[in-house]
Order: structure tokens, then C-alpha cells, then sequence
């Protein structure tokens, strides 16, 4: 839940990048993260991933916990933020509404996709969405080549 406004708290965020269920580490990604209201063309951090495939810990403003506490709130009260990650050779990666809670780090872990022939041969790159639905993590790629879901 948001509250729609940014106040004075401060969430912290670590993003890792990783191909091949996690076990080998993506250098030199590049991630923007931006206000999950803002769209694209806003980013409020670029961050490059170091040889363990990790950003370094970025602070974001949030609703102070304390919000939480006021009569008619319901459940917590955090601020959500787009990462978009993006590396040659790979998909691009969006994790949409990502929340970041005040007080609390959070470690956003982005699972990258290596390009297929077709879309290493294509002018106009390709990206990859993870989404909830019902419950379950869907990814969702829009390829050059075709429209593939997968659940994780």
C-alpha cells in the first residue's frame, strides 16, 4: 500500500543481477531505479553492478513508518520504485511497484535472460517484465522473434 505521497523516511535498496538461476553474477549491468509514478524518462538513480553482480545500497525517500500507525491506515506504508536493468547480450529486465519500506533494506535480486540468435541480430532490443499474478511471478518477454510466458 502507498500512500501516494513521499515523506520523510528512508528505505535502503541493493539490486543483484544474476543469469542461470542465480549462479553466475552479472558485471557491468547497468540499473535505474525511478519512482514507480514517474515513468521512464526519470530515473533517480544509474547504478553499474560490480564483479558480484551488486549495486552498492541506494537510499530512497518512503512514508515514515510511523504512518502506519494512524487510525484509518491500512497495512503498512512504503513507496514503490520501477528497476529497470538492462546488460549487452541479455534481455532487459523492468521489476515493476517495488516496495521500500522506511528503516528496512531491501535486496531486489533480477534474474537475466541471455538474448536468443534472433534477437542478438535485431536493431530493437528486447525487454522483460516479471508481474504478479494470482499469486504467482510471471515473466513476460516481449521478443523480437515471438511472445514467450514462462511461471516461476
Amino acid at each position: 500500500m502507498t500512500d501516494g505521497t513521499i515523506g520523510s523516511g528512508v528505505g535502503r535498496l541493493i539490486v543483484k543481477l544474476r543469469a542461470a538461476h542465480g549462479a553466475i553474477p552479472i558485471e557491468g549491468g547497468t540499473v535505474l531505479i525511478r519512482p514507480y509514478t514517474d515513468g521512464k524518462d526519470s530515473p533517480v538513480y544509474s547504478l553499474t553492478t560490480d564483479e558480484s553482480g551488486m549495486t552498492g545500497y541506494v537510499d530512497l525517500p518512503t512514508p515514515p513508518a510511523i504512518s502506519s500507525l494512524v487510525p484509518g491506515t491500512k497495512g503498512p506504508v512504503y513507496s514503490e520504485y520501477n528497476i529497470t536493468s538492462s546488460k549487452d547480450g541479455y534481455y532487459t529486465v523492468e521489476n515493476i511497484g517495488v516496495p521500500v519500506f522506511d528503516g528496512i533494506t531491501s535486496v531486489q535480486i533480477v534474474e537475466m535472460i541471455p538474448l536468443t540468435e534472433a534477437d542478438r541480430n535485431s536493431a530493437v532490443p528486447p525487454e522483460v517484465r516479471y508481474n504478479e499474478q494470482n499469486g504467482y511471478r510471471m515473466l513476460t518477454s516481449e521478443s523480437n522473434s515471438n511472445s514467450t510466458e514462462v511461471s516461476e
